[in-house]
């Protein structure tokens, strides 16, 4: 469904399909986009073998622009996921949603889905899971304030919400366990954080890096 949204984006400008065979995927894929540095939609199916994760970890540390890899626990029926599925946008004090996260959250309500930011309030093990925390609220509440404005601007309509939590990497797990009908849209950051989430997700994991650091 995300090949088809953004082959229609892009109109002849997508070119064709092509199958090439190589001797090392992962220098044949950085030269790709070298060549070509624009968005980039790569999907594998979940869970992946260690080669296929060596490649997709190149791809995030190297690529030179606007990346999107696209992880699928089937390829089966795969129109079908994203059509009004809940696109989860996990959301902290210390990391904005980028523009290109945005974007393709963007696409995803405009081909059906619902979009849900949530924000994510790291309670330190030294105080009570509901101790007040004003200065990472209002940062949190911020952020997910502008995140929402900017999906308007875009025009998609999405909820927030703020859970309250020990550890974002347990919140992530938990996140991608169990819910058939979510998907989940992350940071490359956020990858590295949970790199176990490639081996543990039921859900779809969608993995947007914003660009040259």
């Amino acid at each position: 469904a995300l090949i088809e949204t953004e082959r229609k984006r892009l109109g002849r400008a997508a070119g064709k399909l092509k199958v090439a065979p190589v001797r090392n995927p992962c220098a044949h894929l950085q030269e790709q986009l070298i060549e070509h540095p624009a968005t980039l939609i790569v999907s594998a199916s979940l869970p992946a073998d260690d080669k296929i994760e060596t490649i997709l970890s190149r791809a995030l540390k190297d690529a030179p622009g606007e990346l999107l890899i696209a992880r699928l626990p089937s390829v089966e029926d795969a129109g079908a996921t994203f059509n009004h599925a809940q696109v989860f946008i996990p959301v902290t004090k210390e990391e904005v949603p980028s523009a290109a996260l945005l974007g393709w959250a963007s696409r995803l309500a405009h081909h059906g889905a619902h979009v849900l930011l949530a924000g994510f309030l790291e309670v330190p093990r030294s105080l009570p899971s509901e101790a007040a925390l004003p200065p990472d609220e209002q940062a949190l509440e911020t952020i997910l304030s502008e995140a929402k404005a900017a999906l308007h601007t875009l025009g998609v309509e999405c909820e927030t919400k703020i859970k309250r939590g020990r550890e974002l990497s347990d919140e992530l797990l938990r996140s991608c366990c169990g819910e058939k009908r979510r998907i989940l849209l992350l940071s490359e950051s956020q990858v590295e954080l949970v790199p176990e989430l490639g081996i543990r997700a039921t859900s779809p994991l969608l993995i947007c890096r914003s660009g040259r650091k």
